[in-house]
């Protein structure tokens, strides 16, 4: 009985766990501060470039390694939005337990698009930069999407269709 309660609460700290990364997913998608100029005299992201008006950085004559971000980014936020809309009709018992272990699965492989994209972007800053917040913003969604998605799997794959609907 206990065992299945700590099942439960596990479960919802997957939930917690998930929503959090994909909140993060979104701000270092959202955000202008992937890359800081040392002298502090702007920051670019993968949108706009504030040098020191911010000005949007269009599709044409844009370096690869920003549309592999950006393409990453979106993906990502896409597939771990939609997995973590998921959940709590899972902990409902409106879906079944395999609905849940799709949705971690899905969580921790969101994380591979994001390390990517962070990664390449990362490496391209080179020269008088700094990371900005959206860039590690990133970073961290990928380690907490990861958690959360292993949270998940494990905890729905051990509780039964009852156990999701009993949450007292």
């Amino acid at each position: 009985m206990a065992s299945n309660a700590w099942n439960v609460r596990g479960f919802l700290c997957g939930i917690m766990l998930s929503c959090a990364g994909v909140a993060l997913c979104m701000i270092g998608t959202t955000t202008n501060h992937w890359r800081e100029w040392e002298t502090g005299s702007g920051h670019e992201g993968l949108w706009r470039n504030c040098t020191p008006n911010c000005t949007s950085i269009g599709i044409q004559h844009v370096a690869a390694y920003i549309h592999v971000a950006r393409g990453c980014m979106i993906t990502a936020c896409v597939v771990a939005g939609g997995s973590a809309l998921l959940l709590p009709a899972v902990l409902c018992g409106k879906l079944g337990k395999k609905w849940g272990m799709t949705s971690g699965s899905l969580l921790i492989l969101t994380a591979v698009p994001i390390l990517v994209g962070a990664t390449w972007y990362g490496a391209e800053t080179k020269g008088p930069y700094e990371f900005g917040y959206s860039i590690i913003t990133a970073w961290v969604a990928v380690g907490v999407l990861a958690v959360g998605g292993v949270i998940i799997l494990h905890t729905s794959e051990r509780l039964t269709q009852r156990e999701f609907l009993r949450l007292n």
